[in-house]
C-alpha cells in the first residue's frame, strides 16, 4: 500500500512538473517498449487510425493572411521545404541556460566518449528494481515544450506551449529547440506553399524514458532510452522493419508473404528515405522537416541509423519522388546515397536519439561546440 501511495505522489508530481534532477526515476514505465509512449496526460484516447484528424492549424499561424507574400513567380513547391531545412540545418544550437554539453555521446556505448563514459554504466535489466539509478544521469520533467502533443493544449503565440517530457536534463533541452525549429519549418513552409503544411503539428504523441535493452533483447546493449535520451514520436504508427530480401510479416508462427506497409521485414535497403516507395512503406511516416528539425540538433534518426546521403536526393528531386524514374535512378545524388544506404539492416523511422553517429552529424556539432564557447 506504501508503494502504491509513493507511486501515485510521484505521478502527480511529474505530471505538474515538479520532479527534477532524480538519478532515481519514478516507477512509471519500467521497461515499455518502443510503441509505447510515456504516459503523461493522454491525447484525448486518440488511436492509430485517427491521428491524422488530430493534426490541426496553430492558433498563431494564420495563412490566409499570408498568401500575400507569394511572389508571383514562385520557387516550384517540391524545392520550398527544403530551402527551409538548409536554412535552419545552418544554424547553431544556442545555448540554453544549465545546458552542459560534455554529455553528448557518440554510438559507441563502450568507449571513451560513449554513453557509459557520459552516464555510468548501468546494470542489466535482469534485477530491475536496482537499475534505474544513472550515476550521472538526470532526469526531470521538461515542461512548456511547443505543440499540441500528449494532450497539450494549443497556443496562442508562436513558441510556447504546454506540452512536458520526462527526458534527461540536457536531451530535454535539444528536444525543446527541435520542437522549436519544428514550429518555425512549419510557419515557413506553410507561408511559401500558401497552404497549411504540418511539421510540429504531425507529432501527436511523445514518449522518452523506458529502461530496457534494445529491441527487448538482453543479449543487446541498453536502450538510450534507458537514460531518457531518446523518443519516440507518434508510437501508434510505429513499426520497425528488419532486412530481409522480401517483404514479409508474422502470422501464425511463420513468415507470409504481404505489402511493404505491412512487413516487419524486407528489402528496407533498397528503399531511400521519402521517395515514393518508401511513402509505400510508411503510409504515415513523419515529414522529412520534421526529421531534419531533429537531426539539425544532433538527434540520431532511426530511419536511417547515421547515413546522410539521402538528403541531397530529396533536396534535388523533393519529397515523394519515384526511385524508379530514370532521372532519379540515373543522378550521381540517387547512386550515392544508394551505395551508402547498402548496409541498411534495421529501420525505426518514429525513433531519435541524442548521438553522433558519422562525419555530418560531427559537423553540427563542431558549429554547436563553437556557438557554445
Amino acid at each position: 500500500m506504501a508503494a502504491l501511495i509513493q507511486s501515485i505522489i510521484h505521478l502527480i508530481l511529474q505530471l505538474f512538473g515538479k520532479i527534477e534532477n532524480h538519478t532515481k526515476p519514478p516507477e512509471l514505465d519500467g521497461g515499455a517498449p518502443d510503441d509505447v509512449a510515456l504516459k503523461l496526460p493522454p491525447a484525448d484516447s486518440m488511436d492509430s487510425e485517427g491521428l491524422e484528424d488530430s493534426i490541426l492549424v496553430p492558433k498563431w499561424l494564420h495563412i490566409p493572411e499570408v498568401k500575400e507574400e507569394l511572389s508571383d513567380d514562385p520557387v516550384p513547391e517540391s524545392q520550398h521545404p527544403w530551402s527551409v531545412v538548409t536554412d535552419i540545418l545552418e544554424r547553431p544550437f544556442v545555448k540554453p541556460e544549465g545546458y552542459d554539453l560534455a554529455f553528448v555521446p557518440t554510438h559507441k556505448r563502450y568507449e571513451a566518449g560513449g554513453v557509459y563514459s557520459a552516464y555510468g554504466k548501468a546494470p542489466k535489466e535482469e534485477d530491475n528494481e536496482k537499475n534505474k539509478g544513472f550515476p550521472k544521469a538526470q532526469l526531470k520533467v521538461h515542461s512548456g515544450l511547443v505543440g499540441t502533443w500528449n494532450g497539450a493544449k494549443a497556443s496562442k503565440e508562436e513558441g510556447k506551449g504546454t506540452a512536458r517530457l520526462y527526458m534527461e536534463k540536457s536531451a530535454g533541452e535539444h528536444l525543446r529547440e527541435a520542437l522549436l525549429r519544428a514550429a518555425e519549418m512549419e510557419r515557413r513552409i506553410s507561408v511559401l506553399n500558401g497552404a497549411f503544411h504540418a511539421v510540429l503539428s504531425y507529432i501527436t504523441k511523445m514518449g522518452s524514458f523506458s529502461h530496457r535493452h534494445i529491441r527487448h533483447n538482453p543479449a543487446n546493449e541498453l536502450s538510450f532510452h534507458s537514460w531518457a535520451i531518446a523518443c519516440d514520436i507518434n508510437p501508434p504508427w510505429n513499426r520497425g522493419v528488419t532486412y530481409a530480401q522480401e517483404w514479409q510479416k508474422r502470422s501464425g508462427g511463420k513468415w507470409v508473404a504481404c505489402e511493404p506497409h505491412q512487413a516487419q521485414q524486407g528489402p528496407i535497403d533498397a528503399v531511400l528515405p521519402f521517395s515514393k516507395q518508401y511513402g509505400e512503406l510508411y503510409p504515415k511516416a513523419l515529414p522529412v522537416e520534421l526529421v531534419m528539425a531533429f537531426k539539425s540538433v544532433n538527434f540520431c534518426w532511426g530511419g536511417d541509423w547515421g547515413r546522410s546521403k539521402w538528403h541531397q536526393v530529396v533536396a534535388k528531386f523533393g519529397s515523394g519522388y519515384d526511385q524508379n524514374d530514370p532521372t532519379v535512378a540515373n543522378s550521381s545524388a540517387f547512386k550515392e546515397a544508394m551505395k551508402e544506404w547498402k548496409s541498411m539492416r534495421y529501420c525505426d523511422p518514429m525513433h531519435f536519439e541524442l548521438t553522433i553517429r558519422n562525419d555530418w552529424a560531427k559537423s553540427h556539432y563542431a558549429r554547436m561546440e563553437a556557438a557554445l564557447k
